[in-house]
Order: C-alpha cells, then sequence, then structure tokens
C-alpha cells in the first residue's frame, strides 16, 4: 500500500538509531571540529611544512565517503614585498603514510604585507575518492609554504586586540555519504 516503503512512529514514541543507520548519497553523516590557539611561525622556505593545530581525526560511519575540509586561519605576515604562500592537504588512515591528495595540485594563499596587519584565511577542499572502510580512522591535515620573510599564525596581544581573548583557528570536517 501507500505506506510500504516507510517506518511510521506513533505519536509520543521514537526511533531508536543508536546502533547506526546508512544515510542516502549526499546527506553530512558527521562532523567535527577542533579549535587551536597554537602560535606558529615560518620563515621564508621551499619546503611544505604540517601547520599545527590543523590536524582533525574521525572514525569513518561509512564506507568511501567524501570529507568536507574547512580551515579558517588567523596569521600576520611579516612580508615587506611581493611574496607567496601555498596550501596542500594531506590525509592518512588508520595512522598509515600520510598521503598527499591530489599532489599535483596546491592552492594559493593570501599574500599580505606587514603594514596591512593580520588576515584571515578561509580555505575549503573536497576529499573524494578515498577508499575508506566504516570504523577506519582518518586525519586530516594542511600544509603551508611561504615565500615571504616570515608568517605567523595564532599570533597573540596584536595591537588593538581586545583583552583576555586569543586569536585562533577552526578546522571543520564533514563526512558526506556517497
Amino acid at each position: 500500500g501507500a505506506n510500504a516503503n516507510k517506518i511510521i512512529v506513533p505519536s509520543g514514541q521514537t526511533l531508536d538509531a543508536s546502533n547506526g543507520f546508512i544515510a542516502p548519497a549526499g546527506h553530512t553523516v558527521q562532523v567535527g571540529i577542533s579549535r587551536s590557539t597554537a602560535s606558529e611561525y615560518f620563515a621564508t622556505t621551499n619546503t611544505f611544512f604540517a601547520l599545527s593545530g590543523t590536524n582533525l581525526s574521525m572514525t569513518a560511519k561509512q564506507d568511501n565517503s567524501l570529507f568536507i575540509y574547512q580551515a579558517t586561519l588567523s596569521a600576520e605576515a611579516d612580508a615587506s614585498g611581493a611574496h607567496n604562500s601555498f596550501f596542500r592537504y594531506k590525509y592518512r588512515i588508520n595512522s598509515g603514510s600520510w598521503v598527499y591528495h591530489t599532489s599535483t595540485l596546491t592552492q594559493n594563499g593570501t599574500a599580505f604585507l606587514d603594514s596591512g596587519g593580520s588576515f584571515n584565511e578561509g580555505l575549503a577542499y573536497a576529499f573524494d575518492g578515498i577508499s575508506t572502510s566504516v570504523g577506519d580512522v582518518i586525519e586530516f591535515q594542511l600544509e603551508f609554504r611561504t615565500t615571504a620573510s616570515g608568517v605567523q599564525f595564532n599570533q597573540q596581544s596584536l595591537s588593538g586586540q581586545p583583552s583576555s581573548t586569543s586569536n585562533f583557528h577552526q578546522i571543520i570536517v564533514q563526512e558526506i555519504a556517497q
């Protein structure tokens, strides 16, 4: 009949899905959030470095999901001239080796002069095509490289910063059913 493919829960009752369920494709399965006030300074270099506090781990709730990684970073550059900065994304499964997702691609970062003050970097990235199984622990991380004379993330006690506050960055990862 009309209700053949429906679960009808009577008024005043609840459906217990505490043992899990399979979310339809395109729906958010879970969200992880991390915030860090760790201050870190990067000098001019030709090497990518893992950015402290940008790690976030989660246990896969479904097989072969899409993971959306979002980062909001607070930074201040010491650059007095032209420079560039770059980000790239990596992951590992069950504490295995780090893998650069799309290893031939980087994202350009904001190039900001010291005289301009601090800046906020907003990044979003899709970790797609990762082969995972329910129960796998996936850890995500952001790497940074600059050609500036220096960039400080989460620099504290900046001129004009409200008292008793801390600059921070925030990481959000969403697992999306495929």
